[in-house]
């Protein structure tokens, strides 16, 4: 299971041509099981502009299998996350990012992401990232 974050998300619905939207575009084709959460969907779909774009973006993300928060559980892995790398020199910029990664770790998903913060939490915590193939 590979959880997509929205900073790979982006590049692939604006055609952005980055290595990670042509993965994301493989993976897809491919088949792989691809996860959405809450989270990430509303990242994405608060930022389109266009209401035609906003139902069209909508009803393709809404296509994929789609896991919801465990509270308390996941709130208090976000907490944890955000107070550890804090502790340890590195600062989290979104705490949504770490509720992102709390809920990859409770489904034990590989995190597909561009964003450094995810980086930083993979340092103290089991967080599994996706590596683009070489």
């Amino acid at each position: 299971m590979i959880l997509v974050d929205m900073s790979v998300w982006i590049d692939f619905l604006t055609g952005r041509d980055t290595s990670f939207r042509k993965e994301l575009h493989k993976l897809l084709e491919e088949g792989d099981k691809l996860l959405l959460t809450g989270l990430i969907l509303q990242e994405i779909l608060q930022g389109i502009r266009s209401d035609v774009e906003h139902k069209k973006t909508e009803k393709y993300l809404l296509a994929f299998p789609y896991f919801s928060l465990n509270e308390p559980s996941v709130f208090k892995k976000a907490a944890s996350i955000y107070r550890t790398c804090r502790q340890k020199g590195k600062q989290i910029r979104k705490s949504m990012d770490c509720l992102i990664a709390a809920q990859a770790l409770e489904v034990d998903a590989e995190l597909f992401h561009n964003d450094k913060d995810f980086t930083h939490i993979a340092q103290f915590f089991p967080l599994k990232i996706y590596k683009i193939p070489l």
